[in-house]
């Protein structure tokens, strides 16, 4: 049980931009489980948006494009055997990141079930939101050799294609059923 606390902690570490990815091992089995739980937390924090398999849809989609980038960027760096423990690094961090998101997430949807916002849910979100790209860009900062401003931007960049690849999913999995 005190691994837990050791990874827990190590992962901590990445969020607050200590911990580097070369300091996790190069473990399949941590992989796999990270990437199942942050499956699965990832649908836990979507499961509040507009239907269960867009949700599910969504979620698999953040994981498979995380992955696929991840490894892309690194195989485009000839640092591929890198991939296990810079994916083992973000997913834990994400995991760890899952809490405070589900909670914003959660004050939203009440937010707006009242009719009502909140200047201070607002600011608490953007700022989580440049955090979560703080903590990617550290990690891609380390794994891929280069500075945290080219880091940011690889972070970033990964943001806009998410968010478009899920719109567009959206689009043409939900806009034509109905």
């Amino acid at each position: 049980m005190d691994e837990l606390g050791v990874l827990g902690r190590a992962f901590w570490g990445v969020c607050v931009l200590r911990t580097r990815p070369q300091d996790f091992p190069a473990s399949r089995t941590l992989y796999l489980l990270l990437l199942g739980l942050y499956t699965v937390l990832n649908l836990a924090v979507q499961t509040f948006g507009p239907s269960a398999l867009e949700a599910l849809l969504s979620s698999l989609l953040e994981s498979a494009l995380l992955v696929a980038l991840t490894r892309w960027l690194l195989g485009m760096r000839g640092l591929g055997a890198r991939a296990t423990q810079t994916l083992i690094a973000l997913l834990g961090a994400g995991v760890v990141m899952t809490p405070p998101a589900l909670a914003l997430r959660l004050w939203f949807l009440t937010l707006e079930r009242a009719q009502t916002h909140s200047e201070l849910a607002n600011a608490l979100w953007i700022a989580f939101f440049v955090w979560n790209l703080f903590v990617t860009a550290h990690v891609l900062r380390h794994a891929l050799e280069v500075r945290l401003f080219v880091g940011f931007s690889i972070a970033l960049s990964y943001v806009m294609i998410l968010l478009t690849t899920v719109v567009a999913l959206h689009q043409a999995a939900f806009q034509t059923a109905t």
